[in-house]
């Protein structure tokens, strides 16, 4: 039937009116013709159709072919929102807020299906509505629908209004994420994202966690009337000797890099292994490189106190290696991860592989990047944790675990090198507290 638009009531509608696509819908019309009618409730309320009505008014029309429908209040919005959510093209926010509107309109409605509900006590309620049949009306799998719902319901309304017309509205995965922050960090990660200078969420997220931690340690340090310099512990000698200075179950992680080249490289991991069995907390971490030609030997000694648990890859940009003897171009470097006991005590997930540059060795011919020691130290430690490099040379473990607001105990048995490794990490140690 053919409506005059004047009498159409337009209530408060769901979403806003997208004048872009209107105009499109108006030139479709124009060449073919209203394929759809919009719909209506009894008193000329519509419910869905919002864009084919202004591109009628955009037209020039009067009239439009509409659809009346007798609706309670409830079915009348219910309606509505699926029309949103089948035929338009919501944002991943507007989505996740249909979706949970949708759950209390069912509900009121009486006819959503509630926890305990299976196939079985529905078997003879057909009016009532599982997540399996939303999912299938609105096309969307149960896993979907419930990350869409999360994203609504995680980011404050404040940042949900903030990233609603942006091209972050469509990230599902970096608002999933930015979903599961607290407000404070929820705030800095949006207030960054909208300044433009950072496109990658996620990385972005590690950044600004990882700044708030550390901004955390140091107003801690500051209010006890520490500085970074008394939460360093640096021990010149043979560690399988001097490793008794260090309290047994005081670190958090050993993160070193033993000589593996050298002839005693077997039994030095094996000495780290059993310190760490001592020193390190119960479920605490130990990471040490390793060559690929020794890795049987190694894992086999070292499990001999700690519980292996997995080889990290680390891959350098640039420089490759080249065993001649085996024949093989070198272009990944292992980091073997042991745990004392069953379970470890940080649980965040981590990556098992890991990209940085090629590590400058003018200092020792063994220095590392900082790229694996910053990111394993952030994720393997608390914050005020404990780290400990028996080996430590360079000390790269050492200026990621200041950098990162941990403590550090470094030993080093070479006197020349620890006598440049100390005021490298005291420096360090100096400008991180300024």
């Amino acid at each position: 039937m053919k409506v005059n638009i004047q009498d159409i009531k337009i209530n408060g509608r769901k979403r806003q009116l997208d004048t872009d696509k209107a105009v499109a819908i108006a030139e479709s019309i124009k060449l073919i013709g209203l394929l759809n009618p919009i719909t209506l409730a009894q008193d000329y309320t519509l419910i869905s159709g919002r864009h084919r009505l202004e591109a009628h008014r955009i037209l020039g029309f009067d009239e439009i072919e509409a659809r009346v429908v007798k609706l309670t209040d409830l079915t009348q919005e219910l309606a509505e929102i699926d029309e949103n959510i089948i035929r338009n093209e919501l944002n991943d926010i507007d989505m996740g807020e249909h979706l949970i509107e949708r759950d209390k309109l069912l509900e009121n409605l009486g006819i959503r299906a509630k926890r305990g509900d299976n196939r079985f006590t529905l078997a003879n309620r057909p009016e009532i509505v599982s997540g399996l049949k939303i999912g299938k009306k609105i096309g969307m799998s149960k896993r979907l629908i419930r990350m869409k719902k999360q994203i609504a319901r995680g980011i404050t309304t404040r940042n949900k209004d903030r990233l609603r017309n942006t091209r972050f509205a469509t990230n599902t995965t970096g608002l999933l994420e930015i979903s599961r922050l607290d407000p404070t960090t929820q705030d800095l990660v949006v207030d960054r994202l909208l300044n433009g200078r950072y496109r990658n969420v996620m990385r972005l997220i590690f950044k600004v966690q990882r700044a708030e931690k550390r901004r955390r340690v140091l107003e801690k340090l500051r209010t006890n009337g520490n500085t970074l310099r008394e939460n360093v512990q640096l021990i010149h000698g043979d560690f399988t000797i001097l490793g008794d200075r260090i309290q047994d179950e005081s670190v958090d992680l050993i993160f070193t890099d033993p000589p593996y080249l050298q002839d005693d490289s077997i039994s030095l991991y094996e000495q780290v292994s059993k310190l760490g069995k001592r020193v390190l907390k119960d479920g605490g971490a130990c990471l040490v490189y390793a060559y690929q030609s020794f890795l049987p030997e190694v894992i086999s000694v070292m499990s001999r106190h700690l519980n292996y648990w997995w080889i990290i890859s680390v891959n350098y940009r640039g420089k490759h290696g080249h065993n001649h003897s085996k024949g093989v171009f070198v272009q990944w470097k292992p980091l073997l991860f042991f745990v004392k006991g069953k379970s470890r005590s940080e649980t965040e997930p981590v990556s098992d592989c890991i990209k940085g540059d090629y590590p400058e060795k003018a200092l020792h011919p063994w220095t590392q990047d900082t790229a694996e020691t910053d990111y394993y130290i952030h994720h393997l430690t608390p914050v005020d944790g404990v780290v400990l490099d028996c080996m430590m040379g360079t000390g790269t473990t050492g200026v990621s675990a200041l950098n990162c607001g941990r403590k550090f105990i470094g030993i080093e048995i070479d006197r020349e090198r620890f006598k440049i490794t100390s005021k490298r990490i005291h420096d360090t140690a100096e400008s991180v507290l300024q």
